[in-house]
């Protein structure tokens, strides 16, 4: 698998009825869990609707704040955050909003069809390494957006190959005739290592915060502006670049 690099790096998801069948993962190489990344996605540009009558907003770690977002109000969204909790899409900085209160609409610029980057079939298999079921149950779809009578165990990885952007929203193929909500699951790219030996100062105003391996953010720890640090790796996750510096503990690349 090719390794983004690091220019690249800064660019910039139904009800299911009880009549529905799971059904198990339809590839024969599905991904080890240990492989998949979780934690923070760059998702490039996306628009996400509000489709409750008021989506409560949550910081990075779940947690709730104080306001909320009104049904049918647009935001820009560019990354997608997968949690213990559930699937977030960040709507403001460190402002996330669940995955289950918006409809989705994924913008991948200058290579959707009709000059419309909102709409058309978007090739993303050699983009992404596949997908990850983040619902309960997610309902199959066909490539006009009507539902199918199967779904997708939660926790369950899947090969992908095009993204779809039509009217109802962003779906993503996992087999010739099927497709999967993008509010129903989260693309993935197993972690890229590049060995190195670096030295990183901390170039930021304010401490940078510290991450573990899987993107999140870990709390009560950061480095203090002006540092410098010795990193024995740079790694990609989610799409997100981080320098290696301790035992399980990165900071992002914007910082250094």
């Amino acid at each position: 698998m090719k390794v983004i690099q690091k220019s690249l790096l800064i660019a910039s998801l139904l009800a299911v009825g009880s009549s529905v069948t799971t059904i198990s993962p339809i590839i024969t190489n599905s991904v080890k869990a240990s492989n998949i990344n979780y934690g923070f996605t760059d998702i490039g540009q996306a628009v996400a609707t509000i489709k409750v009558a008021k989506a409560q907003l949550y910081d990075q770690n779940g947690n709730r704040l104080s306001r909320g977002l009104s049904q049918g109000s647009n935001w820009k969204v560019d990354l997608q955050n997968t949690i213990t909790s559930g699937v977030y899409y960040r709507v403001a900085t460190n402002e996330f909003v669940k995955a289950s209160d918006v409809n989705l609409l994924v913008q991948t610029p200058g290579i959707a069809e009709n000059n419309d980057q909102f709409m058309g079939q978007i090739i993303i298999s050699d983009t992404y390494d596949g997908l990850e079921i983040t619902s309960p149950k997610a309902r199959l779809y066909d490539m006009n957006g009507n539902p199918l009578s199967r779904t997708l165990a939660q926790g369950t990885a899947w090969k992908v190959g095009i993204q779809n952007n039509i009217p109802s929203g962003t779906f993503y193929s996992v087999s010739t005739t099927e497709y999967v909500k993008a509010t129903d699951a989260r693309l993935y790219q197993a972690s890229r290592i590049i060995p190195g030996n670096e030295i990183v100062t901390i170039k930021s105003h304010k401490p940078a915060p510290i991450y573990d391996g899987n993107g999140q953010l870990k709390p009560g720890r950061a480095l203090l502006p002006g540092t410098s640090w010795k990193s024995d790796a740079y790694y990609v996750i989610g799409k997100v670049g981080f320098y290696h510096v301790g035992n399980n503990e990165f900071v992002s690349m914007l910082d250094v």
